[in-house]
């Protein structure tokens, strides 16, 4: 793990190029001849207070990475970092949570949603908490997760049912960053248009009249994106409000 640190040090540390190659080689050469070393990178994600915010992010930006092969990975090991890189959307610093979300992205994509059962309840249950810094970190994942993700998560029906009612008490939030990724995440699921969805339109359709005033610009652009697929793909949802 000390091994690591210092590595990820000197790729942060500009000033000595020749250093900064090596350590970059040294890194490239570890994860091919370590099998735990994700485990490690996953451990300064999510423990490293110690080292620094930007030592932490950078650990998880290589684990991210690294992500493309699960095959050096036991069934223990992605246990462990699925535990770990979860736990990370609750961490004090929203880029150290983005990043967390980033892997959590790229884990997924090498996974199915039925090997990982807990993720959309544990993402749910951080909406659940009412503390801003668990519901961001909760919205970063799924922003990522419903753009990279979509079908894979509209395959999980039960999920779904929980999630989306959840999205769209979001509309009404104080928070403009809230209100906005709450309309952006919901707008990936109008052309698969899982059931769950379906279910809810009405109060979807309800809710974007409400936010097409909002006095952020941001989320009144996030507004129209939904007005304009709707009109693609299920235009007779909306002519009863027109």
């Amino acid at each position: 793990l000390l091994q690591t640190v210092e590595l990820l040090k000197a790729v942060l540390d500009p000033s000595n190029h020749q250093r900064h190659e090596m350590a970059l080689q040294q890194l490239e050469q570890y994860r091919l001849t370590v099998p735990d070393f994700n485990c490690y990178l996953t451990m300064v994600l999510s423990k490293g207070h110690e080292y620094g915010d930007d030592l932490r992010r950078i650990a998880g930006l290589k684990l991210k990475n690294n992500l493309k092969d699960v095959g050096g990975l036991d069934a223990n090991m992605i246990a462990f970092i699925r535990t770990e890189i979860i736990a990370v959307l609750q961490d004090p610093n929203r880029e150290i949570r983005r990043t967390g979300a980033i892997a959590i992205t790229g884990l997924l994509s090498l996974i199915q949603m039925e090997n990982w059962p807990d993720l959309l309840p544990s993402i749910i249950h951080l909406l659940d908490s009412g503390q801003k810094p668990l519901m961001d970190g909760a919205l970063c994942a799924l922003e990522l997760l419903s753009e990279d993700h979509t079908e894979k998560l509209c395959e999980n029906d039960p999920a779904m049912t929980a999630l989306i009612p959840k999205l769209l008490t979001l509309f009404t939030h104080e928070s403009e960053i809230f209100r906005q990724l709450a309309v952006h995440c919901l707008n990936q699921y109008l052309f698969p248009m899982p059931q769950p969805m379906i279910t809810n339109m009405a109060n979807f359709i309800e809710g974007l009249l409400v936010l097409h005033m909002d006095t952020n610009a941001e989320v009144r652009k996030r507004v129209c994106q939904a007005l304009v697929m709707l009109v693609e793909v299920r235009a007779e949802y909306l002519l009863p409000r027109l």
